[in-house]
């Protein structure tokens, strides 16, 4: 695969967490590190994510949205 993403992260899928419309994807890149993604569920589906399965996450800095867990 060939992209001009400049921040690129790659890890495995931790959990798939399923919501009406979308699902949230948490990617652990390293120990303790996780990156999360909220995607449509067809997506997920298309792209047949699984928990356990290798990922990259590709970003885009005009599209990043940060929040803290309690």
């Amino acid at each position: 695969m060939k992209t001009n993403a400049r921040i690129q992260f790659s890890g495995k899928i931790e959990s798939i967490h399923t919501g009406a419309v979308n699902d949230e994807i948490v990617i652990n890149v390293s120990p303790g590190r996780d990156i999360v993604a909220v995607i449509t569920g067809s997506s997920t589906k298309k792209l047949r994510l699984a928990e356990g399965s290798d990922m990259m996450a590709l970003v885009e800095a005009s599209s990043v949205i940060v929040a803290a867990r309690a």
